[in-house]
């Protein structure tokens, strides 16, 4: 039963996507799609330890459900799960599915990613795993991009250059980390890279390569663009459950405690560290609430990537930090699941007081459970990350000191969040009358007027949305009455409340300080003044200079050549490069030919199974 499962965690989403081909069939998989992720919430729940081995698939697949694939598979299916149901109603007119072309593109694309994202978590081999995770990187361009505007592609040009650049460094590391191995097995990498005189080479590019995908800085501009570009529920599951391939990466190919790695461990703490400040830093100023959310993600993976330098350096830790990441992972999913669906229900017109009193207060806890709200899932995971600090003792004072300001700095970025969507009554840092993000409906354009809003679509996006946000309540409660970790990340006395409450209370009394206080307090010549995106805008006008430099340097070449040399100058001039890409990004966004490929490709590698 367990092996049906296993195929079916992947085969459903990847089947119902490629039958959007039959046209007839589309409002029916939309109406569908948001059950796609009951085989794996299933298999996450009830499937215990296994293995399925495909020998005639992509040179002996194999794929399995060991602890680490079961944590991930689980808070990775409620993400997809909540973000389908929720895109049922989003997508809605009234109570039947939207059929214009933006809700088809999205539900397409929503199950190709899907599919993707399964199978990176279920996969054993080198073969399954790049297969599944170029899938998931290609396909979630459609989720960025589904409604062609200016913005959406912008973003995803952006995006696509950073996960061809990462699929590079990826696969030049894997296959290095394979040679030395001389495996494709998942297992036995890690092992042959411990033992690898190039294990430098394979664990900078192994941790850049995903270090993109998770968004850490200097790589992270991708995502405050994608966030506020692809509609509600695909931010959702780009934040909740997509970026976490690139922690689920470093810990299949990483040698985490088989070898000391001081050198990088001092690395990726310190560049963890840089970005869990500036990305609340680069946040703050921000206008958009999902762009907010962006640079919080940025900022939390930055401490998973400290957890990964500790490691690093005290491999005898390893059993501890490896239970403090996957805490911490699945407590990031299922909040920042429920912060993102929080944008698309703040911004709905809903009929009752009680259910506007209902998302404020929901809201309000799933946000500061990032700051470690006590009774929430971020009570645990800063306790446990404490922990996890503690085990790399040449960094133990530092960090024990500087953990606690990232939780106050966490805590204003989420005040400024809950300003954004008018939930708080806050000064001018966080919220400002001309803050165009504060507007209703402002951030979400695909949603109908507030005379369409009949009671099923309320209640499709309330109970999505509801039930990530008590998750993040439950999984304390989950957590405490399993063995899980230690029981003093559990503790509810008096030093560790004072200890998870006095980042809030400070991060509020800053807030109080800078209303009362004079003008020049107020930061609001920072408002603007940073673009979502930060070193894109940089990037790209570098980027347009030296293409301009490297045409004039061309034109002058060939202009000194002969008169028929400045014949072909001046046609070489005209040609405009990107066209063709133009034409391939058209074909992307108008048909789902290039999707459905991929899609068809990887069915038909299954299908190979039952020959």
């Amino acid at each position: 039963m367990t092996s049906v499962a296993l195929l079916l965690t992947v085969l459903v989403p990847l089947s119902l996507a490629a039958a959007f081909a039959i046209r007839s069939w589309r409002p029916a998989i939309e109406r569908v799609a948001a059950a796609a992720p009951i085989p794996a919430v299933w298999l996450a729940v009830v499937g215990g330890e296994s293995s399925l081995e495909l020998p005639s698939v992509l040179l002996g697949a194999s794929w399995g459900l060991d602890p680490i694939g079961r944590a991930f598979l689980g808070f990775t299916a409620f993400s997809w799960l909540a973000s389908g149901l929720f895109a049922q109603a989003y997508f809605a007119r009234g109570s039947s599915p939207v059929s214009q072309p933006s809700g088809r593109r999205f539900h397409f694309f929503f199950l190709l990613t899907m599919a993707g994202n399964f199978g990176v978590v279920l996969a054993e081999d080198l073969g399954s795993f790049l297969l599944f995770f170029t899938l998931t990187s290609f396909a979630s361009y459609g989720l960025i991009t589904h409604d062609r505007k200016p913005a959406s592609l912008h973003a995803g040009r952006i995006y696509i250059v950073m996960v061809v650049v990462g699929e590079l460094l990826i696969f030049w590391g894997i296959l290095l980390a394979a040679h030395e191995a001389e495996s494709f097995r998942l297992d036995a990498l890690a092992a042959g890279v411990a033992e690898s005189p190039r294990k430098d080479w394979i664990v900078g590019s192994v941790l850049a390569g995903f270090g993109i995908k998770l968004g850490v800085m200097p790589f992270h501009f991708w995502l405050p663009l994608a966030h506020p570009a692809a509609p509600t529920p695909g931010s959702a599951v780009l934040s909740g459950a997509i970026i976490k391939t690139g922690l689920l990466g470093w810990l299949r190919f990483l040698p985490l405690g088989t070898a000391a790695l001081p050198e990088w461990g001092m690395l990726c703490g310190g560049v963890g560290l840089a970005t869990a400040m500036l990305g609340v830093l680069l946040g703050l100023p921000q206008r958009h609430p999902k762009a907010v959310l962006a640079y919080s993600s940025v900022s939390q993976m930055g401490l998973l990537a400290v957890a990964i330098g500790a490691a690093m350096l005290a491999p005898a830790a390893w059993g501890t930090i490896a239970t403090v990441l996957l805490l911490y992972a699945a407590h990031h999913a299922v909040v920042k699941t429920a912060l993102f669906l929080g944008v698309g229900v703040a911004a709905a017109p809903l009929p009752h007081v009680w259910q506007r009193r209902a998302v404020q207060g929901g809201l309000i806890v799933a946000a500061f459970s990032l700051a470690g709200l006590p009774l929430t899932s971020g009570f645990v995971a800063k306790s446990a990350l404490k922990d996890a600090v503690a085990a790399a003792e040449s960094w133990q004072g530092f960090w024990l000191e500087i953990l606690p300001l990232t939780s106050v700095l966490t805590a204003l970025l989420m005040l400024r969040y809950l300003g954004l969507l008018g939930l708080l009554e806050t000064p001018r840092l966080l919220r400002s009358a001309s803050d165009e993000s504060c507007q209703p409906l402002a951030e979400d354009r695909s949603q109908p007027p507030s005379r369409d809003f009949g009671w099923p679509r309320t209640w499709g996006l309330l109970a999505p949305w509801g039930a990530s946000a008590l998750g993040t309540v439950l999984l304390f409660f989950i957590w405490r009455s399993q063995p899980v970790g230690s029981s003093k990340w559990f503790a509810l006395d008096a030093v560790h409340l004072s200890s998870a409450l006095w980042p809030i209370l400070l991060a509020w009394a800053l807030v109080i300080g800078v209303r009362v206080g004079p003008p020049v307090l107020r930061f609001g010549w920072l408002r603007g003044k940073v673009p979502a995106g930060d070193l894109a805008v940089p990037l790209a006008t570098l980027t347009r200079v030296t293409s301009r430099a490297g045409r004039r340097q061309l034109l002058a070449v060939l202009a000194a050549a002969t008169a028929s040399g400045r014949r072909v100058a001046r046609r070489v001039w005209r040609i405009r490069a990107r066209r063709p890409w133009e034409r391939a990004v058209r074909l992307l966004e108008s048909d789902f030919s290039t999707g459905l490929a991929l899609g068809l490709l990887a069915l038909l590698l299954l299908i190979l199974l039952a020959l």
